[in-house]
């Protein structure tokens, strides 16, 4: 660890431990053995730090930060910004990727609504299909996941390589040398990557898993490949221009050094043919790597190769207990942007013996949690992490490394910790490099009932209209006679011009009646604003693609409903997005039995548009109007320019939303 960084660790641990607020895990690194107490430092223990039940309001629908823009590309990439490297999303805003990895295919909208309340704004490796977040949830909902792909070059083109019967295991050896692997790169390109250059909400390529650039390649090659072996021949080559014969070669008597040159002439052979190859058909997306583990993320000649031909330099984390023992050190970034593209701790009590992967233990799924609080948090004080990719969403046979288990129940106990964190990533930015992105002023809050509600009965032969009743209905069910959804609009024509201000939206309806089951409940955005609630039915409806569809899911709820409880819907996006607040609240699970809320005809009860706007207004007439004043807010440098409020960072100008102006 770089001496400088350590300091910095230890002086925060000492002032923590001043304050009788340090904190410890137990760990080890195999099953067996005795716990190590490890000192760690959690979110509720940093000092002057505060969270806050508003944080989610600071990310965009891509999970950036609503409040830190720059200029778009139009696709994600990476970006300096005063002495932080960020992750900058098509749209230009910036921010952290937290993603997690392994998702199956066949629950995609419930695995990652929740995965996304838990913070999290992107999908990693290893799911059943790479296309799945782009056509299989980014197409249904306003929220997108940033997701990747992996073309594993070497790892293909070595199934296809002959090799001596007496090699078991070709990805132990590593074949960048060979003529014929750079065509086939090419090859790969081609029909790999070249169809996907256009894909807006892809991170970008990681290029295989883990090859192996150890110090045992220079034995490896020379010894268990024959004699004409293109390999072997341009291993002997590489070794006779240092000087070293093919007999300490093969007898593995060269010294640390040269072993530790020639896996760093592997890697830069491999970065230097992959790099230019992908670049070759694909200018926008970034290169992420090929997920450096072990023993190459050691050589430091490995690990400048990454550095000098990618994007973002990716690592698997899973040999030290935690960053700062390696990859957060400054010597190892050395000032280049990197992502964790694996990493995950097991409760020891899961099951008994040794678990199945490299993973450390600890005594409990709150440990667990805690471990990746302090992870995280090391992570980002780095300012070279551009993201992680938690490994993984359910657990693996009998290891346990998910957020849920094979039932799909999810570890809370763990999970509280990740939804703490990724949650209030932007802000522990803020806290750790003492700057100020959002605005820093007072609110307004105003409350707007429904100009217009009604239910329909979904189908084509569904003529009757319901908009005078004092319920909305909602139901799926097995006969689409039987389906009923609800559509609810408002009328903020009044604070048009304090759009550019609004903070958080909120659809909040009290449900009158209820079986007390779970109805899998989504509020989503209708881009048509001119049907009528008291001509509107099923049969109009069904005729009509943007009525019927529900391709833009803001918000669900999915747990059993309570009569007179009140029911909130994170409705943001949608209002941010510039469209008119016009919903549909539908089911996706199917019942027999509808969940009724309160229509505009039950007054008090009715439904409600809660709206929360940066700054003093004085809201129209009729509106609930709430000022609230931070009393711990810092003054925002703002000025006045024909009738717009702009912030100044450096030389650029951003409106009270984050957006360059």
């Amino acid at each position: 660890m770089n001496s400088t960084f350590r300091y910095v660790w230890l002086c925060l641990l000492l002032l923590l431990v001043a304050q009788g607020r340090a904190a410890t895990l137990g760990a080890r690194a195999a099953a067996s053995g005795s716990y190590t107490s490890y000192p760690i430092v959690l979110l509720d223990e940093l000092s002057g730090f505060s969270m806050s039940d508003e944080a989610a309001d600071d990310f965009t629908r891509t999970g950036m930060y609503r409040y830190l823009c720059v200029d778009s590309t139009g696709f994600y990439h990476v970006e300096k910004i005063g002495d932080r490297w960020w992750l900058i999303d098509p749209d230009g805003y910036a921010g952290i990727n937290m993603a997690v990895t392994s998702i199956e295919n066949t629950r995609v909208q419930d695995d990652y609504d929740l995965i996304r309340k838990n913070g999290y704004n992107g999908i990693g490796n290893f799911i059943t299909t790479e296309s799945q977040t782009k056509n299989a949830y980014n197409s249904q909902n306003v929220f997108q996941f940033s997701y990747s792909r992996r073309v594993p070059m070497h790892a293909e083109y070595i199934k296809t390589r002959e090799v001596p019967a007496s090699i078991t295991k070709k990805e132990n050896y590593v074949f960048v040398l060979d003529a014929e692997f750079e065509s086939y790169v090419a090859q790969l390109v081609q029909t790999k990557i070249s169809p996907c250059v256009g894909e807006r909400d892809m991170l970008g390529w990681f290029t295989d898993n883990e090859i192996p650039f150890n110090q045992d390649q220079l034995q490896l090659l020379t010894r268990d490949l024959p004699a004409g072996d293109p390999s072997r021949e341009a291993a002997l080559e590489w070794a006779a221009e240092r000087g070293l014969n093919e007999s300490d070669c093969m007898n593995g008597a060269t010294s640390n050094a040269d072993k530790e040159a020639f896996a760093t002439y592997l890697a830069q052979t491999y970065y230097t043919i992959v790099e230019r190859q992908i670049r070759a058909v694909d200018s926008v997306h970034m290169i992420l790597g090929s997920r450096l583990h072990g023993r190459p993320r050691a050589i430091a000649g490995v690990v400048a190769a990454s550095h000098a031909h990618t994007d973002v330099t990716s690592v698997n984390f899973y040999d030290k207990f935690c960053p700062d023992d390696q990859i957060a050190d400054p010597a190892w970034t050395q000032d280049h942007p990197c992502l964790v593209g694996e990493f995950y701790i097991k409760d020891a009590n899961f099951h008994n013996g040794t678990q199945a992967g490299a993973g450390w233990y600890v005594n409990g799924q709150e440990d667990r949690g805690r471990w990746y609080q302090n992870t995280c948090l090391q992570l980002l004080q780095s300012k070279c992490f551009i993201g992680w990719h938690y490994f993984r969403f359910m657990d693996d046979g009998t290891s346990n490394k998910g957020m849920v288990n094979a039932n799909r129940e999810e570890y809370t106990e763990m999970t509280k910790y990740m939804r703490q964190l990724n949650l209030h990533v932007y802000r522990l930015i803020e806290y750790f490099d003492h700057t100020q992105y959002a605005p820093q002023m007072s609110v307004s809050k105003g409350v707007f009932a429904p100009a217009a509600d009604t239910y329909t009965n979904l189908g084509s032969t569904q003529t009757n209209n319901y908009g005078a009743e004092m319920v909305l209905k909602v139901m799926n069910n097995l006969y689409q006679k039987n389906r009923k959804e609800a559509f609810i609009r408002f009328d903020l024509s009044a604070i048009d011009s304090l759009m550019p201000y609004l903070k958080h939206a909120e659809l909040q309806l009290t449900c009158a009646e209820t079986d007390l089951l779970a109805h899998n409940l989504f509020v989503s955005g209708i881009e048509n604003t001119d049907w009528q609630e008291h001509t509107l039915c099923g049969a109009i409806e069904y005729e009509s693609e943007a009525l019927k569809t529900t391709f833009n899911r803001l918000d669900t709820y999915k747990e059993p409903f309570h009569e007179g409880e009140v029911y909130r819907f994170d409705v943001s996006q949608w209002l941010l997005m510039g469209y008119t607040p016009s919903f549909k609240v539908h089911a996706t699970e199917k019942t027999d039995t509808p969940v009724c809320f309160h229509s505009r005809e039950a007054q008090t009860l009715s439904p409600r548009l809660c709206i929360t706007l940066w700054g003093d207004h004085s809201l129209p007439a009729g509106i609930a109007n709430n000022s609230e004043k931070d009393k711990e807010s810092k003054k925002v440098e703002k000025y006045l320019e024909n009738g717009t409020v702009f912030i100044i960072r450096g030389a650029r100008k951003y409106n009270l939303l984050g957006i360059r102006i």
